[in-house]
């Protein structure tokens, strides 16, 4: 039983600093729906990984159930909502920028800008908000989907809004 509580209690310890890593990390850029099912993701993981330690050893099959479902959820959890997010925001939209910003430099040479996102997580992080220094009223938008990443689609502006 020692044994069980000092597992149980580094599980608890790994899970909490994956926690903090999500919150500080990944949680401010992706929606609240997002958000909750990686929490609750990691509620059932906790769960199933103490139902694995409650089974007696002679439950088998029980016990082989469980550890199979708790390691697909965690594989599966980890995989689609830290994984997947880090890389989105921490790798592709950087190069989308990056992009974006090659483009702005060879159509409007001798013109300033600034890039940014969208505060709301309800749009994509695909979409950038482009703010010219000589019109500092309007915002242009540019959707930088995987087309235009792989040359099949030109990059252009999908319209533009009044900034105020």
């Amino acid at each position: 039983m020692k044994i069980k509580a000092i597992v149980f209690t580094l599980f608890l310890l790994c899970m909490l600093f994956l926690l903090r890593f999500y919150y500080e990390k990944i949680d401010p850029h992706t929606h609240y729906l997002e958000n909750l099912f990686a929490y609750l993701t990691g509620v059932l993981v906790v769960i199933l990984f103490m139902i694995i330690l409650l089974i007696k050893k002679q439950h088998k099959i029980k016990l082989s159930v469980c550890i199979v479902l708790f390691l697909s959820v965690l594989i599966v959890g980890v995989s689609f909502w830290g994984v997947r997010p880090y890389y989105i925001v921490y790798e592709e939209v950087p190069k989308r920028i990056e992009l974006l910003e090659s483009h702005l430099t060879e159509t409007y040479p001798d013109r300033t800008w600034e890039i940014t996102q969208s505060d709301s997580t309800f749009e994509s992080h695909y979409l950038m908000l482009v703010r010219f220094d000589d019109e500092p009223d309007t915002l242009y938008h540019y959707f930088i989907s995987d087309d235009v990443i792989t040359g099949e689609k030109e990059l252009k502006s999908s319209g533009s809004r009044d900034a105020n």
